[in-house]
């Protein structure tokens, strides 16, 4: 019986130990799981800092470069010429020769009404050349009308090419990760961070291409008027006299366009004018004849 009993004791002992040890062993796989959970989540926190810090870093060295400012130039042209095919073949060669290009134009012919041509042209001239290509715009009429006016879209450029530079700065960490990516759940999760980031790169870049288009390139709106004479382009008269003076001049001139117009229209449309003239006569005639018989014709009726 005392054997059976410090059998029992030693059981006991052995199977208290064991469940120590087991359960010191568990609170060591636990503490490790929990050391690797935190190892990684500060990998993942140093990463993603790194990544936020990169991109702050190169926001502020591309921010202390935007000396260089980006400026979009437009400008608008009204002419009037009395040589209006030379006018545009000229303004076509001015615009070959500074290195631009015409991106539209329409040319509208005389019609029956109005005997003026009229040409509309949309030109991208070299910003560092626009100023010589309006100075010289009296070389092809009268100038009635120039403006000029800037954009300026200094920072939504720097800031494009900063986020820019962030996003490819994620690819590639991306690509480094995935190389080392061992599970199908883990590449695939890559590659579909990888392709917006990609999509994204592509859409910066286009943007900023866009941005170096409009920003080498001014846009020039120009309007051609064909006229038979220009219109006399002088400074406004300062004293009382000098008004009336232009103004009657002005009148004159009306006048004369007025009475030069009625002449041209009733020349050019003569042919049709007679045709209607022809008309309108035998309208009358026939019309008197007709009530003359029907006027003759009751005065017999009476009579008898």
């Amino acid at each position: 019986m005392k054997r059976m009993n410090a059998l029992l004791c030693l059981l006991l002992c052995l199977t208290l130990l064991l469940t120590g040890c087991g359960a010191k062993s568990a609170d060591s796989a636990a503490s490790d799981e929990m050391a690797y959970m935190a190892t990684e989540s500060a990998n993942g926190m140093a990463l993603y800092d790194g990544m936020e810090y990169a991109a702050a870093a190169d926001r502020s060295e591309t921010e202390e470069n935007t000396g260089d400012r980006k400026l979009i130039w437009r400008a608008d042209l009204s002419l009037e010429t009395t040589a209006f095919d030379d006018a545009i073949a000229l303004l076509e060669q001015r615009t070959a020769e500074s290195g631009g290009w015409v991106e539209s134009s329409e040319l509208q012919g005389s019609s029956r009404y109005d005997s003026a041509r009229y040409g509309w042209y949309t030109l991208r001239i070299p910003a560092e050349k626009l100023n010589e290509f309006l100075s010289d715009a009296g070389d092809l009429g009268t100038v009635l009308s120039s403006s000029r006016s800037s954009e300026e879209i200094t920072d939504q450029y720097y800031d494009a090419q900063a986020h820019l530079t962030a996003l490819r700065t994620q690819e590639e960490r991306l690509l480094a990760i995935l190389e080392k990516a061992d599970d199908l759940e883990s590449v695939i999760k890559l590659e579909e961070a990888l392709t917006e980031v990609r999509y994204e790169i592509e859409d910066l870049t286009g943007t900023i291409k866009r941005y170096d288009s409009l920003v080498d390139m001014a846009t020039v709106t120009v309007s051609i008027r064909e006229v038979s004479s220009t219109s006399p382009v002088s400074a406004t008269p300062t004293t009382l006299g000098g008004r009336i003076a232009q103004q009657f001049r002005n009148s004159l001139q009306s006048l004369g366009g007025f009475g030069e117009d009625l002449i041209v229209f009733f020349v050019g449309n003569l042919p049709v004018l007679l045709v209607w003239a022809a008309v309108i006569a035998g309208v009358f005639f026939g019309g008197r004849k007709i009530w003359r018989r029907v006027k003759a014709k009751r005065t017999g009726d009476s009579d008898n």
